[in-house]
């Protein structure tokens, strides 16, 4: 070994209980500065107010009160159809009508005639258990004739 070798680990060796000893007597700071705190506060407040302006903007487009245009079919799914107008206005007016009331409510253009639906869903035993929901809240005293139906692509 060189000298500088071997003085640089006598030194080390020296120093090593010097370390020990100073890494147990150091105090620990265990709070966080005030300046910290504030900015984890403010990154939080940001954060649940994102999630906010999401939650009420996904609920608003949800809800919309836009036209109701025949709904562009690009993949087999079930709906409850609640019923089958000849002029579009009165499907539409219809369907604007259930959107206020917060449901996701579509026409779909079928040959000369326009069918009021409600939701999409993948399978038909969800379907029916919606024609069940809606039921049971009175839909049946206006929309007679609401079935559960499958429309493909």
């Amino acid at each position: 070994m060189s000298k500088f070798t071997e003085a640089l680990r006598k030194i080390q060796e020296e120093r090593q209980p010097e370390v020990l000893a100073y890494q147990a007597t150091a105090p620990v700071k265990a709070s966080a500065s005030p300046k910290m705190m504030w900015g984890v506060f403010v990154a939080l407040l940001f954060l649940l107010l994102a999630a906010v302006v999401t939650a009420i903007y996904s609920t608003n487009m949800n809800h919309m009160d836009g036209p109701a245009s025949p709904t562009n079919i690009t993949a087999p799914y079930f709906t409850v159809q609640l019923a089958t107008y000849r002029h579009e206005s009165r499907a539409a007016q219809e369907a604007k009508k259930l959107r206020r009331q917060g449901h996701e409510a579509m026409v779909v253009a079928n040959g000369g005639y326009h069918q009021l639906c409600i939701e999409r869903f993948s399978t038909e035993r969800e379907a029916v258990m919606k024609l069940a929901e809606l039921e049971a809240l009175g839909f049946q005293k206006i929309y007679h004739d609401a079935f559960v139906r499958s429309i493909n692509s």
